[in-house]
């Protein structure tokens, strides 16, 4: 923060005062003809006027630095010298500038939020207008406040690059991730990824963005099933990328521990046995078509909504999702109306997508291993996917 040098004479020195008043009085005047109109100075003199000024500036009192941010407010080419130094002047001086000049450009906010203080960044993070760049420097600043004044800001524009960057920060922080959930620049995957540790109305507010029909898909790729079906096409990305589409979630597989035939029937062989253990978590898993590591974790999920989900995309009607609520969160009976109303407001197609793209985004790590460079990273979404829930996990 600049430190203004006090103006104390030395009292055997008689010439002091006036000297300091004189210094004062160009300085005022200085302060006056850099904010006059275009129309009474030209941007030369302007520049030349802010140039003597800067140097002046330092030992003038708190007042009078006010008063020339305050005129050079709605200045829209104002001296950059004093423009950067008032930026970084207290907070009470600076904030007209921050929050309203028009005349600084992305690098000087940049150097300021690199410099100044975490207040000074909070009112660059409320600006009328914040580029992807200073989105970008706000966040590596990391001055929570800051942040949060920025993901509030419908003005301020986030790279996907600084969304992927704000999901990981908002697995600490709650405010965040309710806030990232009301961004447009919000993909899916992110989306998808911030669920798992948003609240309740945030989850929802996810869920109604991102649970979407694959009509079109469905179209454009129906000649491609029976294709994808015969003995020469064993190609498993195809396979995956089909298994994603398609229409049917159940698999055609029996309970190895119960017998069962039918998730219904199952349900009742594991209320009937006491509860899920981990083999009869694997049955629960295969035969709803996801992987056992997605069916863990959505077993096992704080909120509850996960299991909504799950129970919609494969059909379970309100009395057996009821008796899966009970078999997995036998301790929160409360808590089954609120995420009754989510089950019963998602449709089959649009719970089957989000439940396909969280047994992608849970497993595609595991299967693709480790090693990944960048730009596999940049490439394949759920493989981030699986690293943040993950690490929120841990």
């Amino acid at each position: 923060m600049v430190q203004p040098l006090e103006l104390q004479a030395p009292p055997d020195d008689p010439d002091a005062a006036p000297a300091a008043a004189a210094r004062l009085a160009i300085t005022e005047r200085l302060c006056e003809v850099v904010a006059w109109p275009s129309t009474r100075i030209s941007q030369h003199e302007r520049q030349l006027a802010g140039d003597l000024l800067v140097g002046l500036l330092k030992f003038c009192p708190e007042a009078t630095r006010r008063s020339c941010a305050q005129r050079l407010v709605g200045i829209v080419d104002a001296p950059k010298p004093v423009l950067r130094y008032l930026a970084r002047d207290e907070i009470s001086i600076a904030e007209p500038l921050l929050r309203e000049s028009k005349s600084f450009d992305d690098l000087d906010l940049i150097e300021t939020i690199r410099v100044a203080t975490p207040g000074h960044v909070e009112l660059i993070a409320q600006r009328k207008q914040v580029s992807e760049t200073v989105t970008d420097a706000i966040v590596r600043r990391g001055v929570l406040s800051a942040i949060e004044a920025m993901a509030a800001n419908a003005n301020a524009r986030i790279a996907a690059s600084t969304m992927d960057v704000l999901v990981r920060v908002s697995r600490e922080h709650p405010t965040l991730a309710a806030l990232l959930a009301r961004r447009e620049e919000l993909r899916m995957a992110q989306g998808l990824t911030l669920f798992w540790w948003s609240s309740r109305e945030a989850r929802t507010a996810i869920l109604r963005r991102f649970a979407i029909d694959r009509v079109t898909l469905l179209a454009e790729m129906k000649e491609l099933f029976a294709l994808a079906a015969t003995p020469a096409i064993a190609d498993p990305e195809v396979r995956k990328a089909l298994q994603f589409i398609e229409r049917r979630q159940r698999a055609r597989h029996s309970s190895s521990v119960t017998g069962a035939t039918t998730v219904e029937a199952l349900l009742d062989a594991i209320a009937a046995q006491g509860g899920l253990s981990r083999a009869l978590v694997i049955d629960l898993a295969r035969m709803c078509g996801v992987r056992p590591a997605t069916c863990a974790r959505i077993l096992v999920d704080r909120g509850g909504e996960p299991l909504a989900v799950l129970a919609k995309a494969i059909g379970l009607k309100r009395e057996s999702f009821a008796k899966l609520w009970r078999l997995a969160r036998s301790r929160d009976v409360a808590g089954f109306e609120p995420v009754s109303i989510l089950y019963e407001t998602l449709s089959a197609t649009k719970a089957q997508t989000v439940l396909r793209y969280w047994d992608w985004g849970l497993t595609a790590g595991a299967e693709s291993g480790a090693g990944e460079t960048d730009e596999d990273m940049d490439l394949a979404p759920a493989r981030r996917f699986f690293s943040l829930v993950r690490a929120q996990e841990l």
